[in-house]
C-alpha cells in the first residue's frame, strides 16, 4: 500500500500480502506498523474469509460498523432517519459485548425499523471512549435514539430487557 497525505504526496509505504483475503483490521495493523494511523471501515455485512462462529453475521439486518480502533466518531451523523438507531459501543475483548451483539442483530432482523450502528472503542483511552463513555463503568453500552433522532436512553447493555423495552416503545411512536 502506498500511503499518501491529504495533499497527495507519498508519505510512506506498508507491505501487505494477499490483501484481497485480509480483514480490514489486518490491513489497518499493517498501516499502523508503518507508523501511520489507519481509518478503515468495512462495508455493511462484510465478514472476513473463514469467519468463525464468534464473528457476527449481519445478513438481513441494518447493521454498520461506523468506527473501529477507538477512532473519534460523531454519532449524530449516523442517525438513520425514520428508524430507531441503536449505537452499540463495544470492544473485541469484551465477552458480554459479543453476546449482546447477537441479540441486537436478531432484533434488527425482526424489526426493519431498527438500525444498529457499532462503535469499537478499542480501549478506554481511545478518542471514542473519551468522547462517549465518560462515567460509564463497563461495556457493553448502548445509546438508543428514536425515529426522530432524540436520545431515548443511554444504558448499560447488560440490561437487555430494558433496552428491548425502550426500542419497542420508540418503534410504537
Amino acid at each position: 500500500l502506498e500511503l499518501r497525505t491529504r495533499q497527495g504526496t507519498t508519505a510512506g509505504k506498508a507491505e501487505v500480502t494477499h490483501a484481497e483475503t485480509l480483514a480490514p483490521v489486518e490491513i489497518a495493523r499493517a498501516i499502523e506498523r508503518a507508523g501511520f494511523r489507519a481509518y478503515l471501515t468495512p462495508p455493511p455485512g462484510w465478514k472476513p474469509p473463514g469467519a468463525t462462529q464468534r464473528d457476527e453475521d449481519w445478513t438481513g439486518a441494518d447493521v454498520q460498523l461506523i468506527a473501529m480502533g477507538g477512532e473519534a466518531v460523531e454519532i449524530e451523523k449516523h442517525l438513520v432517519s425514520g428508524k430507531v438507531t441503536v449505537f452499540d459501543f463495544y470492544a473485541d475483548w469484551c465477552e458480554p459485548c459479543h453476546a449482546l451483539a447477537q441479540k441486537l442483530i436478531a432484533l434488527a432482523r425482526a424489526q426493519p425499523g431498527v438500525a444498529i450502528r457499532k462503535i469499537d472503542i478499542h480501549d478506554w483511552d481511545s478518542p471514542a471512549a473519551k468522547r462517549w463513555l465518560v462515567g460509564v463503568p463497563a461495556l457493553p453500552y448502548l445509546r438508543i435514539h428514536g425515529r426522530n433522532g432524540r436520545l431515548a436512553a443511554a444504558l448499560a447493555a447488560d440490561d437487555t430487557s430494558r433496552a428491548e423495552a425502550v426500542i419497542r416503545d420508540e418503534l410504537a411512536r
